[in-house]
C-alpha cells in the first residue's frame, strides 16, 4: 500500500515538473516562430561605429617605415579602432601588434 501511494505521489511530481518544461518549451518556440530572427539575435542593439579610412594619409606613418621595424611580418593591414584611432595591424608568426599610424 504504500509502495503504491508513493509511486503515484512520484509519478505526480515528475509529470508536473515535465509538464512545466514542455509549457516553457513551446512557449519558446513559439516566440521563435512569430518575432524576426534579426531581432532574436540583437542586430538592432548592434551600432556600427567603423568609418572608413580618410583618403589623404599625409600625417600617418609610412608603409615602408612599417616594413623596416617589423621585417618579419606576414600581414600589414591599415585598421580603424572606434572609428576614431588609425593603426596598423602587423601579424608577425604566432604574434598580433597593433601600432598607432598617426605621427603625432
Amino acid at each position: 500500500m504504500k509502495a503504491n501511494f508513493l509511486s503515484r505521489k512520484t509519478h505526480r511530481w515528475i509529470a508536473l515538473l515535465v509538464g512545466i518544461q514542455a509549457v516553457f518549451w513551446m512557449v519558446s518556440g513559439a516566440y521563435m516562430a512569430t518575432i524576426d530572427i534579426d531581432f532574436i539575435h540583437g542586430d538592432p542593439l548592434v551600432k556600427n561605429v567603423n568609418k572608413p579610412l580618410p583618403e589623404d594619409i599625409s600625417g600617418l606613418y609610412p608603409m615602408s617605415a612599417v616594413l623596416d621595424r617589423y621585417p618579419q611580418s606576414k600581414a600589414i593591414n591599415m585598421v580603424s579602432r572606434l572609428g576614431i584611432r588609425i593603426m596598423w595591424s602587423i601579424q608577425k608568426q604566432e604574434k598580433h601588434y597593433l601600432m598607432r599610424a598617426t605621427v603625432s
